[in-house]
């Protein structure tokens, strides 16, 4: 999320909502979709940003902006979690093999070293 302060999960009533960059706003609509409205949905390796108005379900373009703005304030909801969860999950495999050795799977036992102290 690439926040510095501790996470936290939208209400909807947060102020800064109200700022142009932080709203989703679907293809033919003028006004903003309500942040609970907003679903992120994974397909063929993309993000597709959508939300739900009365009993349609609308595309926003651009939605990943957004959210990502909204991840650097951590500010989130659970369908953004969802989101963040898959981009921490994703940056972890990229990376592993990169990092220290005791991420390698070649410095994994096979099997667990257990320690018990008996007094």
């Amino acid at each position: 999320m690439e926040s510095d302060s501790m996470p936290f999960l939208l209400t909807g009533t947060e102020a800064f909502l109200g700022n142009p960059l932080c709203q989703f706003k679907p293809n033919g609509r003028r006004y903003a979709a309500d942040i609970d409205t907003v679903e992120v949905e994974h397909k063929n390796g993309q993000f597709k940003v959508s939300c739900r108005v009365y009993s349609q379900t609308l595309e926003v373009p651009n939605g990943i902006q957004p959210v990502r703005r909204l991840g650097k304030l951590g500010a989130y909801t659970h369908a953004l979690g969802r989101y963040w969860a898959y981009e921490t999950l994703k940056a972890r495999v990229e990376n592993f093999g990169r990092t220290s050795s005791s991420l390698s799977p070649r410095s994994w036992s096979t099997k667990p070293k257990i320690s018990v102290r008996c007094r």
